[in-house]
């Protein structure tokens, strides 16, 4: 049986690939239109058809499309690391784990969460100290801040003590993520334009990267889910 973790992601990861599917049928459909244009001439340019074609089948409209991928592998990556850590942390809850027996990082990461709250509103939901002040310091908000490569999931991974060991052959060890990262804040910021982060990619390309990401983040998944059903979390 599927975890609600893996769940969700699978649903998120074939939504993202249908996109790059119509990626790569949006570039072949533009390839022939325009390819077509250069066939015929500027004498059918003025037909109906021929318009409708070259408003919704151009090569500017592809790259911005492109680089919106790059947006969505972004939000694809950050969404799956910040529901790993909310998995790990409603386990917490769900099986009333105390601060007491956690391994010495992980209460780390607690103490490093209350210092950032509020004592004021701390105390009003921590009944039981021991228990309680794992769940309560928790910023779902503030788990990941735009900013996740895979340098920062295997600190990440590293600091909780689950793997963040995959199969490097399949997912190059998720160095696509720093491109999807800095194309990312370079749109987000308006460094870049669309059409400037979208001209040099192919959808081939661009679809072999949402594979690699896929392949990626499922691993990293698993291996959460492997730390968990282990209590590989416990103080040993």
């Amino acid at each position: 049986m599927k975890s609600k973790l893996l769940e969700d992601f699978n649903k998120q990861a074939v939504e993202v690939s249908q996109y790059f599917m119509f990626l790569k049928q949006l570039e072949k459909q533009t390839n022939i239109i325009t390819n077509h244009r250069l066939y015929v001439g500027d004498a059918n340019q003025a037909q109906d058809s021929n318009q409708y074609q070259e408003i919704y089948f151009n090569t500017e409209i592809e790259k911005t499309l492109k680089a919106n991928g790059f947006l969505l592998l972004y939000n694809l990556v950050e969404g799956s690391m910040r529901r790993s850590i909310e998995y790990i942390f409603d386990h917490f809850d769900h099986h009333k784990i105390s601060f007491d027996v956690l391994r010495e990082e992980v209460k780390i990461i607690v103490l490093k969460n209350l210092k950032k709250r509020s004592p004021e509103k701390i105390i009003k939901i921590i009944n039981q100290i021991s228990i309680d002040v794992v769940i309560s310091t928790l910023d779902r908000d503030d788990i990941f801040a735009g900013n996740i490569d895979a340098k920062k999931i295997k600190e990440v991974a590293k600091t909780y003590g689950f793997s963040s060991q995959t199969s490097n052959q399949r997912t190059r060890d998720g160095d696509d993520l720093r491109a999807i990262k800095d194309h990312r804040k370079d749109l987000t910021h308006g460094w870049k334009s669309f059409n400037e982060i979208g001209r040099d990619k192919t959808a081939q390309e661009l679809f072999q990267i949402k594979n690699r990401v896929i392949i990626y983040l499922k691993q990293i998944l698993i291996n959460v889910e492997h730390y968990i059903d282990n209590e590989h979390y416990l103080n040993p």
